[in-house]
């Protein structure tokens, strides 16, 4: 097997939607249903560990695909970058989120009832052209599946 330096999973995109489908239902056909609720709870406790935790996702020092916003405070889950507020027009609070060197990203937002999987094969890591794009896919998704303008 060959190593691919810390990638957990490769897949096509329709099989990768599929797995974060399943943990955005919670029906325990990949993962049991008590291991993902603790995908979705903060594990960094404490004033230090935060305040370490969110100048890391600094959009100066962020390791996740995707645009942060800097006033939105993170903590981490078994997964990812754990969103701990409204991101409004995006990502609700528990949306849980990561991304990878390609610009690929992924989310899901168990209060909007979204998982999103978005795929790139483009370098450098953090390309601010797809950032951006990846921003504008989250808002048109959420409103596609928030049409009342609940997000």
């Amino acid at each position: 097997m060959a190593c691919f330096g810390g990638q957990g999973i490769y897949s096509s995109m329709p099989d990768y939607l599929t797995f974060l489908l399943s943990i955005l239902r919670n029906d325990g056909k990949i993962l049991p249903a008590a291991l993902v609720n603790d995908i979705f709870t903060p594990q960094l406790h404490g004033a230090a560990s935060d305040a370490i935790w969110n100048s890391l996702q600094s959009p100066t020092g962020n390791s996740a695909a995707g645009e942060i916003c800097p006033d939105i405070p993170f903590n981490w889950g078994l997964g990812g970058l754990l969103f701990m507020a409204d991101d409004v027009g995006r990502r609700k609070k528990g949306t849980i989120s990561w991304g990878g060197l390609t610009n690929c990203f992924w989310s899901i937002d168990r209060e909007n009832g979204l998982a999103l999987a978005f795929g790139t094969q483009l370098l450098p890591p953090g390309d601010k052209r797809c950032e951006g794009v990846i921003s504008e896919v989250e808002r048109a998704v959420t409103a596609l599946a928030n049409p009342g303008g609940r997000s």
